[in-house]
């Protein structure tokens, strides 16, 4: 079996995702700038600054060392931000869109020839609602997500006919440690939990998923409401 990349592999989100596929017997090596907690399996754990390409290209050396090929990367790393747009530092500004974005090219373009050499890869992409709504204090990380879903759209296109597989899965408010500053108490028990996001993962990776999920993006709205949506 393929090895799995999980970029952002040791939050919240992540982790879920690595235990998913671990169940299944996947071979996965987290990428992280944090390093993935005990009691996760067997998965590989490299730290890695998915915006740096050197990071990067080291990361894949190892795994394919460890593993062999690379079939699915999913792409999980991201910043979250709640900030007008006038007070935020352009330092913060960048950081957000090099992680968010920039980042999930950089693993892309890492792991592609691999795939494209042998005819076949899914590369998945958490994006988010913000991919396609507009919400106050929230510019960078929705500029971030708008992008990172038309990266999805648009390589999709371009390696259609080469059987390489990209899908967007787009969640709604989930609890994690990241959002949990911006989460009410009394509406925490309507977000949904990281599993539940895994469960989509893995079904767009699956042979149903990898057979009817393409270019396309699956939305899991859930019954929260994030912070700084209007109407």
């Amino acid at each position: 079996m393929d090895a799995l990349v999980v970029a952002g592999g040791a939050g919240d989100i992540g982790r879920a995702i690595v235990a998913r596929f671990a169940r299944e017997g996947w071979p996965v090596s987290v990428w992280d700038v944090k390093t993935l907690p005990g009691g996760e399996g067997s998965a590989q754990s490299l730290l890695c600054d998915i915006t740096d390409e050197r990071a990067v290209a080291a990361a894949l050396e190892a795994t394919e060392a460890a593993f062999g090929h690379v079939g699915c990367l999913i792409n999980a790393a991201g910043v979250a931000q709640y900030d007008d747009f006038l007070e935020l530092p352009a330092e913060r500004w960048n950081r957000i869109i090099d992680v968010n974005l920039v980042g999930a090219a950089t693993t892309t373009r890492a792991v592609l020839p691999g795939m494209l050499r042998r005819g076949t890869g899914t590369v998945i992409n958490i994006c988010s609602i913000w991919s396609r709504l507009a919400g106050v204090k929230r510019s960078a990380y929705i500029a971030s997500k708008w992008g990172l879903l038309g990266l999805t759209k648009s390589l999709s296109e371009e390696f259609r006919g080469q059987g390489i597989q990209f899908a967007a899965i787009s969640p709604g408010p989930v609890l994690t440690e990241m959002t949990r500053p911006f989460v009410k108490p009394e509406e925490a028990a309507t977000w949904m939990e990281p599993a539940t996001v895994a469960e989509a993962v893995w079904f767009a990776a699956s042979p149903a998923g990898r057979a009817a999920v393409v270019g396309s993006e699956i939305e899991l709205l859930g019954w929260g409401r994030p912070a700084g949506l209007r109407g």
